[in-house]
């Protein structure tokens, strides 16, 4: 009736209405036995009727946590915790969290009771949601479990529910930037404490991981206030810049970018400035497809006749200049000047037969549309990746460079 076979929209939702009122009677271990049963079910459902029967089950939790008038029952946060504490048991074998079942129904359930409800009344989710994830992180920082599943399908859960309704069921986002800001200080002691990253029994869960924090800062970047951004929000910005590999800034300054934020120029840009100065000489092939991207599609925004200290009155990108670490032709340390860098890239020759001569055919597309950054990627695979697939490939792809030097140059 919920799904599992073939049934109209309206049966599944009349059928959710019906059972509500019974199972919110279920105490202790029936809750708990009754929703493992549930899920158990669902797993065991063909792949046809999969979608049809989650959004069947996401109906009847929903009607079992919600009340009239746009509250919450009283019995709603003891039946998100037993759906929870069944999803913990769940292993991320995918590549993302979207690739689990019990996380999709659960996560849906999250949407309709926030969707349904107001942000004070939203409020007991949230803290059912605070609750365990303050605990799963305390283990894992303390090292008193392996698994590292829960903490991420957590962490996954809060990254959704905040985006609900342009983030109108938050109370106060400085609880949330504190905890968004604990999930990348376990990924640092994961990092840098070898007998921590041992203990983790699943390495896909700690790449899902990678992806979910970024997620939920990107979320919690848009939604949030100026005040708590000009607080919280840029501490977050320095632990990324500080601790994140090159490629999932420049990616996550990308996303930024295509959903419009607005303070993009005033706070991220300087970011992006001093990590193209500092990292120019190892990584400039990367850093000139992100240019490139940002500048072709209309991602920079500025307005012209305001002059900022990182923007001219003429709405170009400015780059300090920078004394680089590593040696020049007469042995001495010379200066990074990007613009300088670029034109001397640009007007570089190059031996257009012998490029030619590398290929048998040329490729009828001279340009690849940037599609971002892999998260997680090291800057070393990164640049490997750009140095073996770009310039020496084709005359198009040397074309295709020149283009982007030339894009690039008018707009700095």
């Amino acid at each position: 009736m919920l799904g599992g076979e073939r049934q109209k929209a309206n049966v599944r939702r009349f059928t959710a209405e019906s059972m509500a009122f019974l199972i919110r009677k279920l105490r202790g271990n029936a809750l708990q036995q009754f929703v493992e049963h549930v899920v158990h079910t669902m797993l065991e459902c063909a792949p046809t009727r999969l979608p049809d029967f989650q959004n069947g089950l996401a109906l009847l939790f929903f009607e079992c946590m919600r009340n009239v008038e746009t509250q919450l029952h009283s019995r709603a946060s003891a039946i998100y915790t037993a759906l929870l504490r069944e999803l913990y048991k769940e292993e991320l074998g995918g590549e993302r969290l979207e690739d689990n079942a019990v996380y999709v129904l659960a996560a849906s359930v999250t949407k309709l009771c926030l969707h349904y409800t107001r942000r004070e009344s939203a409020q007991q989710l949230w803290e059912v949601l605070f609750v365990d994830y303050d605990a799963q992180a305390r283990a894992v920082a303390d090292k008193t479990t392996q698994r590292i599943q829960p903490l991420v399908i957590l962490l996954g859960l809060l990254a959704s529910a905040t985006i609900v309704r342009k983030g109108s069921r938050v109370s106060e986002y400085k609880p949330l930037f504190q905890r968004c800001q604990t999930a990348f200080t376990i990924a640092k002691m994961l990092a840098n404490d070898v007998e921590a990253s041992q203990m983790i029994d699943n390495d896909k869960a700690v790449a899902i991981m990678a992806h979910e924090r970024i997620k939920w800062l990107v979320g919690l970047l848009m939604q949030c206030n100026v005040q708590d951004m000009a607080s919280t929000g840029k501490l977050m910005l320095d632990m990324v810049v500080s601790n994140e590999p090159m490629s999932t800034v420049l990616s996550m300054a990308l996303t930024l970018a295509r959903l419009g934020w607005a303070q993009w120029n005033q706070i991220l840009l300087p970011y992006l400035i001093r990590i193209t100065v500092d990292q120019w000489a190892e990584n400039r092939d990367v850093l000139l497809l992100f240019w490139t991207e940002l500048f072709q599609n209309g991602l920079f925004k500025v307005q012209t006749g305001s002059i900022t200290l990182t923007v001219t009155s003429r709405g170009q990108v400015l780059f300090p200049t920078k004394t680089s670490e590593k040696s020049t032709g007469n042995g001495k340390a010379g200066p990074i000047n990007i613009p300088q860098e670029l034109v001397d890239w640009l007007v570089a020759p190059v031996d257009w037969k012998a490029v030619a001569d590398q290929q048998q055919t040329i490729p009828t597309t001279e340009r690849e549309e940037f599609g971002g950054f892999e998260d997680g990627a090291s800057d070393v695979d990164q640049d490997d990746r750009s140095t073996s697939e770009a310039p020496s490939h084709g005359v198009a792809s040397e074309l295709a460079i020149k283009s982007a030097l030339l894009c690039v140059l008018s707009h700095v």
